[in-house]
């Protein structure tokens, strides 16, 4: 396809501004043009606001006062949209964590770790924030300690991932992260 005017450019834009993010890498390999105007605020916030997408950064610290895990959002564009995605939308649960997430997908893997009697049982919840949408996921046998968790995801429509849990049958995990021993 050859872009021979700036109407070109302005057609192919618009019809860009409604692709979910996962084609917009495609788009932005037809030229140089295409992919310098695909940066700009303007076509960014119009992106965003047609494709109901969030553009900005989750993060997530510990409270070293109380132990208890927190996450915030703050956004790339606009003010306004800082309180829009949170992890409020959640079950009620003791403490949740972000382990890993797929950025390209906006897709989160977190973990609550409940105690029954002296045993560690974690909760693991795949959870999308920016359409409050989660699925708890049932437990895996966790006789080992957890060295590394991952998120793959394989399709996005309908949504198919992979979570992959490495342990290690000598690993120790202490508050300070993991040790072998």
């Amino acid at each position: 396809m050859m872009m021979n005017s700036p109407l070109d450019y302005d057609v192919l834009l618009e019809i860009m501004s409604y692709c979910p993010a996962t084609e917009m890498a495609k788009f932005r390999l037809l030229s140089k043009e295409c992919n310098k105007r695909s940066y700009e605020m303007s076509f960014i916030n119009r992106h965003l606001h047609r494709t109901n997408s969030f553009l900005g950064y989750i993060f997530y610290y510990k409270d070293n006062k109380w132990f208890r895990n927190h996450s915030c959002f703050v956004s790339g564009v606009d003010e306004k949209d800082k309180n829009r995605i949170n992890l409020a939308f959640l079950p009620p649960l003791c403490n949740v964590s972000i382990e890993a997430c797929d950025t390209h997908h906006g897709i989160l893997l977190c973990v609550d770790v409940v105690f029954k009697g002296r045993q560690k049982i974690p909760d693991y919840i795949v959870c999308k924030p920016a359409t409050k949408q989660y699925r708890i996921i049932p437990n895996p046998k966790t006789r080992f300690g957890t060295v590394a968790t991952g998120l793959m995801v394989i399709s996005s429509n309908p949504i198919r991932y992979k979570i992959i849990r490495v342990s290690d049958t000598w690993a120790r995990v202490g508050r300070d992260g993991v040790y072998n021993l």
